[in-house]
């Protein structure tokens, strides 16, 4: 992700000051202590960009192997991480207090039942190889519905096999999406800070106030 940013492929590379070094840092400790099922399994972007396309491009994709976004923190390019909420504090709360025009969306898929998960195989000479991940209940003798996921800068079987778990996971998990309104002047946490929201429209919470002395 740094090297995209300052190394020898950029025409325009930047200088350190412009980075969010302390961010990527605990960022590149945490993949390469990465443990799936109590044994360590490093993580790494293993690609190579032949061909053109932004800066901006390139960094989307190196850091969604690493769990990750592109971000901006204080003008510094930095990243957003997927963690659990559990080792986050909360960093501000809302309500319909402080904010308006609450909308929920929630999306209703057909889950597939395995994943036909395509990477570039260094034990087959380089070439594309595709491994097929089961979601929960379902083998090769049972599954008839498959879905294809291209996989870019994954070399491992093991790490596509992940990867593949992951985004069966993500279908099954993650089907809604919140949004409401603030006004900027109050708006503290920024982009990855985990937030409390107690609202009524989606029945989160028994109530609400505001702080009229102190």
């Amino acid at each position: 992700y740094r090297d995209v940013l300052q190394g020898r492929g950029n025409d325009r590379p930047l200088a350190d000051a412009r980075l969010d070094l302390p961010t990527l840092q605990t960022w590149h400790d945490a993949l390469g202590a990465w443990k799936v099922q109590g044994v360590t399994n490093a993580r790494a972007f293993d690609g190579v960009f032949d061909f053109s396309q932004t800066v901006f491009e390139a960094l989307r994709q190196v850091a969604a192997v690493g769990r990750a976004a592109f971000s901006l923190f204080d003008g510094k390019y930095s990243v957003v991480r997927d963690r659990k909420s559990s080792d986050l504090t909360v960093v501000q709360h809302f309500s319909p207090r402080n904010s308006w025009d609450y909308r929920g969306e929630r999306a209703f898929v057909e889950l597939p039942h395995a994943l036909k998960v395509r990477f570039i195989n260094p034990d087959t000479q380089w070439q594309q190889d595709e491994q097929i991940v089961y979601d929960d209940g379902f083998t090769v003798a049972t599954a008839t519905k498959f879905e294809v996921l291209e996989l870019l800068g994954i070399t491992d079987k093991n790490h596509a096999w992940q990867e593949g778990r992951f985004h069966l996971a993500v279908l099954r998990l993650r089907p809604e999406i919140h949004e409401l309104n603030v006004d900027v002047e109050n708006l503290v946490c920024t982009r990855g800070d985990l937030v409390r929201v107690t609202h009524d429209v989606p029945q989160w919470g028994l109530g609400w106030a505001r702080v009229t002395a102190v």
